[in-house]
């Protein structure tokens, strides 16, 4: 299932390089500051594709949900977003 996630009291800021998933790069993991109203946590969503980010970036995450899945032997969740962009008005990053 997928739960949507209303972000807009929230603050998002890169805290880790964004790393491949698995499956040929086309998910990545990205560890994110988030705060907002008396909350203050870091998470890990996941993205399709390498969003070029450095630490310390401050972001906008589009379309931020929650995921639950169930597989034999286990289930889980996870967040996962459609796009993370940053929010600094320089040029996008160069992916190596």
């Amino acid at each position: 299932m997928r739960f949507p996630i209303d972000i807009s009291v929230l603050r998002f800021t890169v805290v880790g390089s964004p790393e491949p998933t698995g499956g040929a790069g086309k998910w990545w993991r990205v560890r994110l500051g988030v705060a907002g109203r008396g909350f203050d946590q870091i998470v890990r969503v996941s993205v399709p594709g390498n969003p070029c980010l450095e630490p310390g970036t401050p972001v906008a995450v589009d379309g931020l949900a929650l995921m639950t899945w169930e597989r034999s032997g286990g289930y889980g969740s996870a967040l996962r977003a459609r796009a993370i962009a940053s929010l600094r008005d320089a040029a996008p990053a160069e992916c190596s």
